[in-house]
C-alpha cells in the first residue's frame, strides 16, 4: 500500500509524457529548418527534477536531431522541481522571458501555460 508521500505515476501520465516527447522530437522534422547561428530557448513546468529519466531521454533525443545544450539550445531552469501552486507564476515568467517553447509535465502545468499566454498558445 502506498503511503501519503509516495508518488504513483498513472499509465495515462506515462503515455502523455511519451507523446509529448515524441511530439517535441518531431518538431524539427515538421517545421522549418533550424536557423544557422540561432540559439533556441526552452522553458518547462515540471514538479520533478531536470535529471529525471524522461527529461534525460528528451534532451538525448533533441541532441540527436541537432539541438545541443549550450550551443544552439538553452534551458531555463526555473521550471523544474516546482510546487503545483507555483506553476501559474513560473508560466507567466517564462512567457515574459520569451522562451521559444514551454514544455509541460501533465494537465495542471499545461493549463497554467495556456493561461499565461492569454490565448496566444499554438496548438
Amino acid at each position: 500500500m502506498d503511503g501519503p508521500g509516495d508518488r504513483v505515476i498513472s499509465r495515462r501520465a506515462v503515455l502523455r509524457s511519451i507523446s509529448l516527447a515524441l511530439g517535441i522530437l518531431a518538431l524539427p522534422l515538421a517545421g522549418p529548418a533550424q536557423e544557422p547561428g540561432r540559439t533556441y530557448r526552452l522553458g518547462g513546468l515540471f514538479a520533478g527534477p531536470r535529471d529525471a529519466p524522461q527529461h534525460v531521454a528528451l534532451f538525448d533525443g533533441l541532441r540527436r536531431v541537432g539541438f545541443v545544450l549550450g550551443q544552439n539550445l538553452n534551458v531555463d531552469a526555473r521550471g523544474y522541481r516546482l510546487r503545483t501552486d507555483r506553476f501559474p507564476d513560473v508560466a507567466r515568467e517564462l512567457v515574459k522571458a520569451k522562451v521559444d517553447i514551454i514544455l509541460c509535465g501533465g494537465d495542471p502545468p499545461a493549463s497554467d501555460s495556456r493561461g499565461a499566454h492569454h490565448g496566444r498558445c499554438r496548438r
